[in-house]
């Protein structure tokens, strides 16, 4: 476990991993509030919240055992559509 300091609207995320579990989480964004609230999380959610203010944005993120496992987001490359996954 790592101490990751952490603001209200991730703090609700990871309630969110929780009460999902399993499952798909759509259109999650970063907020702009200052982190405030020190918390133990996994490496794999340290990894996320660390790729999500890096990114802005995902349009999905996958759940697995109430952590998240990874994330997806669509965006173009050579003229292609792509969808694009990260792995924490």
């Amino acid at each position: 476990m790592l101490q990751l300091l952490l603001n209200n609207a991730e703090l609700e995320l990871l309630d969110t991993f929780e009460t999902v579990g399993h499952g798909e989480i759509l259109n999650v964004k970063a907020s702009d509030e200052p982190p405030a609230t020190n918390r133990f999380v996994s490496q794999k959610s340290a990894r996320f919240f660390a790729t999500l203010r890096g990114a802005g944005s995902f349009d999905k993120v996958i759940v697995h055992d109430s952590e998240p496992a990874y994330a997806e987001n669509s965006r173009t490359i050579n003229q292609l559509e792509c969808l694009v996954k990260t792995k924490f």
